[in-house]
């Protein structure tokens, strides 16, 4: 698992543009790990998924991440949960 506030937008713009900055570190990633995978994109990619600063006029923006590789072969699949607070 690698997780944090990464400072680079993954919006579906960024992800389809080749020389972005999330498609730079997604890059990065897969070179040091191979199958590296977004996690949100994996559980919920039609989502805006947002965690930008609540007053920016950029809500919506996502610039925390959770990237996860399995293991070779694969043992772990992800499971989209709803946390109520």
């Amino acid at each position: 698992l690698i997780l944090g506030d990464m400072n680079t937008r993954g919006m579906e713009e960024e992800r389809t543009t080749p020389d972005s900055q999330y498609n730079a570190l997604m890059a990065a990633l897969t070179g040091a790990r191979s199958g590296v995978k977004d996690l949100w994109l994996e559980l919920r990619p039609t989502e805006l998924g947002g965690t930008s600063e609540q007053e920016s006029i950029e809500v919506g923006k996502r610039i925390d991440y959770i990237f996860y590789a399995n293991p070779e072969p694969a043992t772990l699949t992800p499971k989209l949960v709803d946390v109520l607070l």
